[in-house]
């Protein structure tokens, strides 16, 4: 069974699906009890590969959700390829209603949110979940996977390299650790 975007993609704005991944673990700022959701229009490759500008949503504990809705120019769908009879992946141009308007209603972000906290209970690890939500609004989880990242440590200079720096060549302090 195919989830997504017809082939040769959607004629009218209702029909264009949403994918994303859902982080139950915020890693970046590692804020603790922060869902992390990011999804676009179209295919989830989009998403997985970072081809597309997404929306980003931040869920707490209370539910408060504080989105960054982005631009969206274009989304992924699935065209037939003439040379090899097979489809491929490629990008297609949203209209402008679909460009400006955040991909997920609150709703939803509240439901995924839901299920992310459970599957992320069920497995006792905090969890990366794939999705795809329809034109009727229905959820597809298509894939979770326990979050595999290492600790990193709050800064864009690795410790590695600020340790070889010394106070002349980076001022006063280095923001590592």
């Amino acid at each position: 069974v195919m989830i997504g975007e017809v082939v040769g993609g959607a004629k009218e704005n209702k029909d264009v699906p949403t994918s994303g991944v859902m982080f139950t673990k915020e890693a970046e700022a590692h804020a603790q009890g922060i869902i992390r959701i990011d999804a676009t229009y179209g295919h989830n490759e989009a998403v997985v590969a970072g081809l597309a500008p997404v929306d980003t949503y931040f869920v707490g504990k209370s539910d408060i959700v504080h989105p960054v809705v982005r631009v969206k120019y274009q989304r992924m769908v699935s065209m037939p390829d003439a040379a090899t009879g097979k489809n491929k992946l490629e990008f297609m141009k949203n209209d402008r209603e679909l460009e400006r308007s955040a991909c997920l209603k609150l709703k939803t972000v509240h439901h995924l949110a839901h299920a992310g906290r459970a599957i992320e209970q069920y497995y006792s690890a905090p969890m990366d979940i794939e999705f795809v939500v329809t034109e009727q609004r229905d959820i597809a989880l298509v894939q979770a996977r326990p979050i595999v990242a290492q600790k990193l440590n709050p800064s864009y200079v690795r410790e590695e390299v600020a340790t070889k720096l010394n106070a002349k060549e980076t001022g006063e302090t280095i923001g590592v650790g």
